[in-house]
């Protein structure tokens, strides 16, 4: 079934406005960006210091990451030692050995 002429004219006119939310957004946007950009040429010290706060979140965050995956290979490699598998569990004992000292 054809839309009317009044359904496409309400459709056009609820897509132009929706453009011109996206536009007025898009624009608030990069202005918010450039701020933040001036912000930081104009403090380098305040720049300097986000940047190191950045790269002590960043270095905690993997060193905890690499705690708890590596502790999850242990853990796993324990169990597959425990199985009592002929050659499998002997080398997986080794591997723990050499971890242990």
């Amino acid at each position: 079934m054809p839309e009317s002429p009044e359904n496409e004219k309400d459709g056009a006119d609820v897509t132009s406005r929706i453009e011109a939310t996206v536009e007025r957004i898009s624009e608030k946007v990069e202005k918010m960006r450039t701020l933040d950009y001036v912000f930081f040429v104009d403090h380098p010290y305040k720049r300097i210091w986000h940047n190191f706060v950045n790269g002590v979140a960043r270095g905690v965050g993997s060193a905890i990451g690499f705690s708890v995956v590596f502790a999850l290979i242990i853990m796993i490699l324990e169990w597959i030692g425990n199985i009592n598998l002929p050659i499998i569990s002997e080398l997986v004992n080794f591997i723990l050995g050499l971890t242990e000292k």
